[in-house]
């Protein structure tokens, strides 16, 4: 199960209604960084009040149906205030540890994978010290290793647009400074500094929607000589290549 990070970024309303439509699976985990329940939710009205007529607004205002009733119910849902607290909480993650009920077994030839959802996980890291290559690889790493862990698929998206050509410094607790005249107000990284994507697509494989291809649930088969892999896997994958040439 690939980790992905779904590029589009998704509102708080297109993020639940696309968790309640894509039948998620049991113990899918939700977890909402960089935010507090209380502007999570503030976010969500602002949201729906300011786009009513949309699908997703429309679809979220209506009286929920007994399939979302029941998906809604067994998804874990959690608040991870700082990246220290993401940190914290993934490296000692177990499903087994949640209080959500599993649903009652119902056979299906084509069940999605259980995911493990981080919302916001890009931006929680700007305007902090984590902000750099070091510091999001260094989460990244515990998340996916935690995904692994547990058996569940790694699914990065955020609520604004994250631009991956977007230079950041390498090591964390890098400052900013003036360059050039004074007046010009300027300001740039000191030290080195890469593109956001040499990162992301080195722990995840990049999608444009959350449901592009085969979606967050599955990877098709056409996609195994492109798709990336964890650092640790490289030489499997460069078997896999080299048997899909021949």
């Amino acid at each position: 199960m690939e980790p992905v990070f779904i590029a589009q970024s998704l509102s708080p309303s297109a993020l639940i209604s696309q968790i309640l439509h894509s039948h998620c699976a049991h113990p899918t985990t939700l977890l909402i960084c960089g935010l507090t329940q209380a502007d999570f939710l503030s976010a969500l009205a602002q949201d729906l009040n300011a786009s009513p007529a949309s699908p997703c607004g429309t679809d979220l205002l209506l009286p929920p149906s007994l399939a979302q009733l029941s998906i809604s119910r067994h998804i874990r849902t959690l608040f991870i205030p700082t990246v220290s607290h993401l940190r914290a909480f993934l490296s000692v993650f177990s499903i087994h540890d949640s209080r959500v009920p599993p649903p009652p077994f119902l056979p299906s030839p084509s069940k999605p994978p259980p995911l493990l959802v981080a919302y916001n996980f890009i931006s929680s890291h700007r305007d902090t010290s984590e902000w750099s290559i070091q510091g999001i690889s260094s989460t990244a790493a515990v998340l996916i290793e935690a995904a692994k862990r547990e058996r569940l698929r790694a699914v990065v998206v955020d609520p604004t647009p994250v631009s991956l050509d977007e230079k950041i410094p390498v090591l964390s607790g890098s400052s900013k400074r003036m360059l050039g005249a004074a007046a010009d107000g300027i300001a740039g990284w000191t030290g080195r500094t890469a593109e956001l994507n040499k990162v992301v697509k080195r722990w995840l494989r990049v999608q444009e929607t959350w449901g592009s291809e085969s979606g967050p649930g599955e990877v098709g088969q056409h996609e195994v000589v492109k798709q990336k892999t964890w650092p640790c896997e490289k030489e499997k994958n460069h078997e896999v290549t080299s048997a899909v040439r021949q």
